[in-house]
C-alpha cells in the first residue's frame, strides 16, 4: 500500500516576495504602533512630571521667601526680647515700704502715713481676711480680701501701684507676717 502525497504547490518568486515583504510590513506597522503608544505615554508622564516639578519649584520659592520673613521676624523680636531683658536687668528691684512684720489681728498699720492703712482682720480657716482703708482726695475707700500665706494683692494708690504679701500666719502673738512694695511703672 503506498500513500499518495499531496501534490506539492510551488508559489512563484515573485508571490512569495510580495508576501514576505506584506508580512515583514505588517509587523514593522504593528511594533510602530506599540512604540509610537508607548513614546506617547511615556510624553504625557514626562510632561505631568515636568508640570509637578515646576509647582515644586514654585513652592520652594514661596517657602523660602517666607522663610526670610520669619528670619526677619525672629531677629527684630530677638532684639526686642535682649533690650527687654537688658531693661529689667538695668531696672532696681522694688522699693519697700513696709519691710516684712507683724501685723496683729484687728489693729491698722500705716502703709502711706495718715493716708494708707492695712488691718489684718480674722482668720477664716487657712486664710487672713485684710482689710485696706485709704485717704485720697477727701474720700475714703474701704478694700477688703482674703489671702493665704504666699499670697500677694497688687493694688493701686495715689497713681502708684504697690504689691502686698502675706508670707506667714502667727499664732502666738495672733497675727500675720506682711510686707508691702512699691512697684515700678
Amino acid at each position: 500500500m503506498r500513500r499518495e502525497r499531496p501534490a506539492t504547490v510551488f508559489y512563484s518568486r515573485r508571490t512569495l516576495i510580495v508576501w514576505v515583504l506584506a508580512a515583514s510590513a505588517f509587523w514593522v506597522a504593528l511594533l510602530g504602533f506599540f512604540f509610537l503608544r508607548h513614546e506617547e505615554e511615556r510624553a504625557r508622564e514626562l510632561s505631568l512630571l515636568r508640570g509637578q516639578a515646576r509647582e515644586l519649584g514654585q513652592d520652594a520659592l514661596k517657602a523660602r521667601a517666607e522663610q526670610r520673613l520669619l528670619e526677619e521676624r525672629a531677629g527684630k523680636l530677638q532684639a526686642e526680647v535682649e533690650r527687654l531683658a537688658a531693661k529689667v536687668k538695668a531696672a532696681p528691684p522694688p522699693e519697700p515700704v513696709l519691710e516684712e512684720q507683724l501685723f496683729p489681728l484687728g489693729r491698722a498699720v500705716e502703709v502711706v502715713p495718715g493716708r494708707l492703712f492695712v488691718t489684718a482682720g480674722r482668720l477664716e480657716g487657712e486664710r487672713l481676711r485684710l482689710r485696706m482703708s485709704s485717704l485720697e482726695d477727701g474720700q475714703e475707700t474701704n478694700r477688703t480680701r482674703a489671702l493665704a500665706p504666699g499670697e500677694s494683692w497688687r493694688f493701686d494708690y495715689a497713681g502708684e501701684t504697690y504689691a502686698l504679701l502675706l508670707h506667714a500666719l502667727s499664732p502666738k502673738p495672733p497675727g500675720a507676717r506682711i510686707s508691702v512694695r512699691k512697684l515700678k511703672p
